[in-house]
C-alpha cells in the first residue's frame, strides 16, 4: 500500500509539472513596442515587518530599470494587503520613488489579492486612461501564468522577468517553480 501511495504521489508530481508545458503558451517577452503606456509591477507580499521581500525588491528594480530606459512614463504598482497587513503596492511605490521614479509617474492599485485581480484591476486603470499597452514585470517563474491571464484582456502587452533573488538556493527556486506549476495546472483545470 505504501509503495502504491508513493507511485501515485510521483505520478501527481509528473502531471503537475508536465501539464503546464503542454497547455500554456510561452510568455510574450519580446518587446514589440519602443514605448508602452505603462509598466505594471505585479505585487508580491512584503515581509512581516513591512520591509520589501527579496522577490518584491527584484520586481521593483526591474521596473525602475525599464522606466529609466524610457519604456514608459508611468508605473502601476499593483497589490493589496493579500498575505499580511502591509500593502504591496504602497511599499513598491515607495521603493520606486526612492530609486528615482517621480511620484507623479506612479499609480497605486491597492485592491488586488491575487494575480488575476492584479491584472484585472490594472486593466480597469488602463481603460479609464484610454491606454492600450503595458509592459508587465514579474518573477521568471510567474511569466507564463501572467501571460496566460493577460491574454484574456484587450491589451497589447509584453512581460519582463525580474532577477531571481541572490539569497535563494536552487532548492528554493525548484520549490517555487513547482508551486507555480501546481497553480497553473489548477487554474487550467478549473477555468480552462
Amino acid at each position: 500500500m505504501f509503495i502504491l501511495l508513493i507511485i501515485l504521489f510521483l505520478l501527481m508530481l509528473i502531471f503537475i509539472n508536465i501539464y503546464p508545458l503542454l497547455f500554456y503558451k510561452p510568455p510574450i517577452t519580446e518587446l514589440k513596442l519602443k514605448k508602452y503606456d505603462t509598466i505594471i509591477i505585479l505585487g508580491y507580499p512584503a515581509l512581516k515587518d513591512g520591509k520589501p521581500s527579496p522577490i518584491m525588491l527584484e520586481r521593483v528594480y526591474k521596473a525602475v530599470e525599464l522606466f529609466k530606459s524610457g519604456y514608459s512614463f508611468n508605473i502601476i504598482c499593483s497589490g493589496g494587503s493579500a498575505h499580511n497587513e502591509h500593502c504591496e503596492a504602497t511599499i513598491m511605490a515607495n521603493l520606486a520613488i526612492a530609486k528615482g521614479v517621480p511620484t507623479e509617474a506612479i499609480i497605486i492599485e491597492d485592491n488586488s489579492l491575487n494575480t488575476y485581480s492584479n491584472i484585472f484591476n490594472c486593466y480597469e486603470i488602463i481603460k479609464k486612461r484610454n491606454w492600450h499597452s503595458a509592459l508587465v514585470v514579474t518573477s521568471p517563474w510567474h511569466l507564463k501564468r501572467s501571460s496566460f491571464l493577460l491574454s484574456k484582456f484587450d491589451i497589447i502587452f509584453a512581460l519582463k522577468g525580474s532577477a531571481i533573488p541572490k539569497q535563494f538556493s536552487k532548492f528554493d527556486i525548484l520549490l517555487i517553480y513547482f508551486f507555480e506549476n501546481y497553480t497553473m495546472t489548477k487554474n487550467k483545470i478549473l477555468f480552462h
